[in-house]
C-alpha cells in the first residue's frame, strides 16, 4: 500500500524513500521469518521436553519374579504394584511367591593361563612362560 502511494507520489525510479522503504519492508520480512523459525524451534523443544518429563517421571519398579509369568500373571501383578498402599494390614506383595532360597552372587571361575591353560595361575606367574 505504502509502494502504490509512493508510486503515485513520485515517478523517478531512484527515489530515496523508495530504497528506505524497501529496506524497511525487507527487514520486517527477515524478522518475521526469523520469528516463525524460533516459533517452530521453540515448539519442537517443548514437545521433546514433554518426552523427557513423561521418561523421567515412567516407573522402574520390576516386578519381583523370577520365574517365567503368563501374560495374565504380570498384568496382575502391574495391576497390583500400581494401586495405591492401604493400611488395612495386607501387604500387596504377599500374594507373590519369591524363592526360597537366598540370591547368591554369582561366583568367579579360578584364574586360567593364558599361556599353559593351566587353572590357578596366570600367565605373569607361569613357569612355562618365556621372558
Amino acid at each position: 500500500m505504502l509502494k502504490d502511494l509512493l508510486k503515485r507520489r513520485l515517478n523517478s525510479p531512484l527515489s530515496l524513500s523508495k530504497t528506505i522503504l524497501d529496506q524497511l519492508i525487507k527487514g520486517h520480512y527477515l524478522s518475521l521469518y526469523n520469528t516463525a523459525l524460533l516459533a517452530e524451534d521453540n515448539a519442537n523443544l517443548r514437545i521433546a521436553n514433554k518426552k523427557i518429563i513423561k521418561k523421567r517421571n515412567r516407573s522402574t519398579r520390576r516386578i519381583p519374579c523370577t520365574e517365567g509369568l503368563t501374560i495374565e500373571e504380570a498384568i496382575q501383578l502391574a495391576e497390583q504394584l500400581n494401586q495405591p498402599e492401604e493400611d488395612n494390614g495386607v501387604d500387596s506383595h504377599a500374594e507373590v511367591e519369591l524363592p526360597s532360597q537366598p540370591i547368591q552372587p554369582a561366583r568367579r571361575a579360578p584364574p586360567t593361563c593364558s599361556g599353559c591353560g593351566q587353572i590357578g595361575h596366570r600367565i605373569t606367574s607361569c613357569k612355562n612362560r618365556v621372558i
